[in-house]
């Protein structure tokens, strides 16, 4: 039995932006915001997992699940100060 290949791309993305004054203009507190976002399995392509190897009625080579998981993205902000 083959399986076949695992097609699964990673993404990440970030950007920071920075902010010289506070939000009452002291220019002493430097404020810092910071977006990113990650994304796994991006083209969601399904692998499938090896066929059942049990002999029975409807069970000889059924392919039941996948190996990889969908896809999932989460996408997040940080402030500091």
């Amino acid at each position: 039995m083959v399986r076949d290949r695992r097609d699964q791309y990673q993404v990440s993305r970030a950007k920071n932006v920075t902010q010289l004054r506070g939000p009452f203009g002291s220019a002493t507190e430097r404020i810092k915001l910071e977006f990113s976002g990650n994304a796994t399995n991006v083209l969601n392509h399904p692998s499938f997992a090896l066929p059942d190897k049990a002999i029975g009625p409807g069970h000889i080579g059924k392919i039941t699940g996948t190996s990889v998981g969908a896809r999932q993205m989460e996408l997040i902000a940080k402030l500091r100060f």
